[in-house]
């Protein structure tokens, strides 16, 4: 492992975050945490797409200017294949 990796990963456990390389989690005591999952439809590439089209036109946008809550936003709004509406889809 690299140092730089080893060092956030060292930094990161510090902090009461732990991982086994698949689902990183916080130990928080009595703090309420919860995980969403969400199908892989649910924000299609061509929206992410769309959005790196819009990023790279604007030269003074970071690359951080596709901000988390925009993509929350947008899946919040229910777009997508929406799968889980299918009766058939629960057996």
């Amino acid at each position: 492992m690299n140092p730089i990796k080893a060092k956030l990963q060292n930094d990161l456990r510090e902090a009461g975050w732990h991982s086994r390389g698949y689902l990183p989690h916080f130990d928080g005591g009595e703090l309420a945490q919860t995980i969403n999952l969400r199908l892989s439809g649910s924000l299609p590439q061509t929206v992410l797409e769309t959005w790196e089209r819009e990023l790279a036109a604007n030269p003074t946008a970071t690359p951080d200017a596709i901000p988390r809550r925009r993509i929350e936003r947008y899946l919040d709004q229910g777009y997508g294949g929406c799968e889980l509406e299918d009766d058939s889809a629960f057996g």
